[in-house]
């Protein structure tokens, strides 16, 4: 409504570079009051769009961030604790998470390259190498499920299941 009533009186007052009111001079001709109405919508319309892309960037940074936090491991919810100075990449991000995760409860997982022989991890190695060493062959497994569909007693099925 303001801003109506600024330009009802166009003619007589228009904007300086700061925003105040100021007199026409009068010596001032028609294209002069036209030429700076039209700098001043400019500016105005600049004014809206800087905010707009400011608003625009900000949310681009807090999805990013808490991308990386949700990728990590963390609650998204600490991107709104992470430092505007911060840069919204992941490598930043999980640098600052690695540092100051622990205020929010947050331990990072053990990187692979901390095993030995890479991302190897030993402890699934030898449950793999239990199950091959205990466990029975597919085709024995196999030839068991025959024998046991096959079985013609009630004894013979007990048999081979105690022999399994």
């Amino acid at each position: 409504m303001a801003d109506q009533n600024v330009d009802m009186f166009d003619d007589d007052f228009d904007l300086d570079d700061d925003g105040d009111l100021y007199e026409e001079p009068a010596q001032s001709t028609a294209l002069v009051r036209k030429l700076r109405r039209e700098l001043n919508a400019a500016k105005k319309m600049i004014r809206e769009k800087d905010s707009a892309l400011s608003s625009l960037m900000s949310d681009a940074r807090t999805r990013t961030i808490k991308d990386v936090l949700s990728s990590s491991g963390a609650n998204p919810k600490i991107a709104a604790f992470v430092p505007a100075d911060i840069e919204p990449s992941e490598q930043a991000v999980s640098a600052w998470l690695k540092e100051y995760g622990d205020v929010f409860g947050f331990s990072p997982a053990q990187d692979t390259d901390d095993r030995p022989n890479g991302s190897v991890n030993t402890d699934t190695v030898g449950r793999m190498n239990a199950a091959e060493a205990f466990g029975s062959p597919v085709e024995v497994a196999g030839d068991l499920e025959n024998m046991i569909l096959n079985a013609s007693s009630r004894e013979e099925l007990q048999a081979l299941l105690r022999n399994a």
